[in-house]
């Protein structure tokens, strides 16, 4: 009986050392997921849903593609920064990992001292292996003394390029002041310029006269350099880079007319006069008159006024005067026309039209052809019976002759 005890005991035992065996622990733990992500340019390994059993440890590996670097690392919503791995220890929880990138990037500082610019100001930022160009720019009166770049002077210029950016760098402009240049302003009497006198301009400035004639007086010519630039009451000499004179001339405050005839055929004597004929001074806003007067027999036909064509007018008025002007008149014989014309069976000489000067004369001859004879000729559609002549006399109108046969 005490046997049959103790194999019972026995067995006992021998079941609960087989429960608590390490095989039945393993299938009792737990098991977790790390979710891992990347976005593009770059990866992570591993990458995807793992698993992860209670306690375990997983490591993770960053990894940028070429020209670019990471950006942050996020775990379980929290930023890590731009580290390169990450192990999850002792894992008792699910767990996400994402890491981004972004493209290596570098600075280039820009800076200019007083009396410049330099464009794009401050600080930039540039792709590795991209370019960037910058534009120097002096004040007026200034020009560029050195542009250093990473500290070190690559000379005086007004643009600089990096290109293939690999690193960081630096780019500073200065600036001096330009040479100054002498100007000489002088007047001569009746008149003022301001500034006068000797004065010194900085290079690449501007430098601006007035000129300002006397009450009567007007401008007569601003010469540069002994250039004549016209008659001007301003003048701005533009970025200096030289010494100049100028100097500023005045004459009265008057202008000429000139006035004239001329026959159509340019022959003399002259068959007309003008009021006020040839030149004459006429001062600054007064008016002038001009009457053309053609002898009798003759009239005008032309007139120019500074040129420009006004016809057959008899009288001209320049008002307010203020430039230089002409007047030209031409005038030509007073004409009329006689208008001749033969019916079939006869002509008549000179046939057509005939242009006769006022007063002056003209015969027609009508001749009938072999086996005809005259039958009438009519003058101004008045019958004058069958004349086979016929004067005009005295022309002061235009007439026709007509003649007729039978």
């Amino acid at each position: 009986m005490r046997c049959k005890r103790g194999l019972i005991v026995i067995a006992f035992l021998m079941a609960s050392i087989a429960s608590f065996s390490p095989l039945a622990v393993a299938e009792t733990q737990s098991v977790y997921t790390i979710t891992a992500t990347v976005n593009a340019n770059g990866s992570i390994s591993p990458v995807g849903a793992i698993s992860v059993v209670a306690g375990g440890s997983q490591a993770f590996t960053i990894t940028p593609d070429p020209e670019y670097q990471i950006l942050n690392v996020i775990v379980d919503g929290t930023n890590k920064g731009d580290v390169n791995a990450y192990t999850f220890s002792n894992v008792q929880a699910n767990h996400t990992i994402a890491a981004s990138f972004k493209r290596v990037t570098y600075t280039i500082t820009a800076t200019a001292e007083a009396n410049g610019a330099i464009s794009p100001p401050g600080v930039n930022t540039v792709n590795r292996g991209g370019s960037m160009t910058f534009s120097i720019t002096p004040n007026a009166g200034y020009r560029v003394a050195h542009v250093l770049v990473d500290g070190v002077s690559a000379g005086a210029m007004t643009s600089y390029t990096f290109t293939n950016v690999t690193a960081g760098h630096t780019i500073k402009a200065t600036f001096a002041e330009n040479e100054w240049y002498i100007i000489d302003a002088s007047a001569g009497a009746n008149g003022s310029i301001s500034p006068s006198g000797r004065g010194s301009v900085l290079g690449g400035t501007d430098w601006k006269f007035t000129i300002t004639p006397a009450a009567g007086y007007r401008v007569a010519e601003v010469a540069i350099d002994g250039v004549s630039k016209g008659a001007l009451t301003s003048y701005t000499l533009y970025s200096v880079e030289a010494g100049h004179t100028i100097s500023v001339s005045f004459t009265l405050d008057v202008y000429t007319i000139t006035a004239s005839v001329t026959n159509w055929d340019y022959s003399v004597p002259i068959s007309g006069s003008i009021t006020l004929p040839g030149i004459i001074t006429v001062n600054k806003g007064d008016s002038r008159t001009y009457t053309i007067a053609p002898n009798e027999g003759y009239v005008v036909y032309s007139v120019l006024v500074d040129g420009a064509q006004k016809g057959g007018i008899t009288s001209y008025t320049f008002s307010s005067v203020t430039a230089d002007h002409t007047i030209a008149a031409y005038v030509r014989p007073i004409t009329y026309t006689i208008t001749a014309k033969a019916e079939s069976g006869g002509n008549i000489n000179p046939a057509g039209i005939t242009t006769i000067i006022k007063g002056g004369s003209q015969t027609y001859t009508i001749t009938p052809k072999a086996g005809n004879h005259i039958a009438d000729l009519l003058i101004d559609a008045v019958s004058q019976g069958p004349t086979a002549t016929w004067s005009f006399s005295n022309v002061t109108a235009n007439h026709t002759i007509k003649a007729y046969f039978k």
